[in-house]
């Protein structure tokens, strides 16, 4: 099978190490399998595609799990689950990286009040600020355009 081939061969672009953005190697590689597969996939059959035991794949599985990259799938009658691509991962990533950024933005309103009450000057934190303001408005309109893509992309394909 070309799926089993590809995943199988050390040069392939889903065996890059995706450590960089704290997701592990095989991992990425169970986001590649799902990315080109049209139909939700067992861990067990991950584990045969990828050569990797089956204790991995539900291992790394739960790493996927809150970055809400991958979705789960039930069949009724099967008491197997089956894993795909989230139809939602860009905006779903974008989500939690924009959360990421609430404890720090605490902390800097937090800290400009504190030079306030002080007499200090603040124009570094109020710079940090405005940064935040500016990433959620560009998520909002990264969205709004990544939404429009997948519209005007989804009637072309019919």
């Amino acid at each position: 099978m070309l799926v089993e081939n590809y995943f199988q061969t050390p040069s392939s672009l889903v065996h890059s190490d995706l450590r960089i953005s704290g997701i592990p190697r095989i991992s990425g590689r169970i986001v590649g399998l799902l990315l080109v597969l049209q139909e939700p996939i067992s861990p067990e059959e991950m584990s045969r595609i990828l050569g990797v035991s089956r204790s991995s794949v539900s291992t790394n599985l739960a790493v996927l799990r809150p970055f809400k990259f991958i979705e789960e799938v039930r069949y009724p009658g099967d008491r197997k689950e089956f894993y795909k691509y989230s139809e939602n991962a860009i905006e779903n990533i974008l989500k939690i990286k924009l959360s990421q950024y609430d404890p720090f933005r605490s902390i800097l309103v937090e800290g400009r009040e504190h030079l306030k009450n002080k007499n200090l000057k603040d124009e570094k934190i109020t710079d940090l600020l405005k940064y935040l303001d500016l990433e959620e408005e560009n998520f909002s309109i990264v969205m709004q355009n990544w939404k429009n893509f997948l519209k005007s992309s989804r009637k072309k394909e019919l």
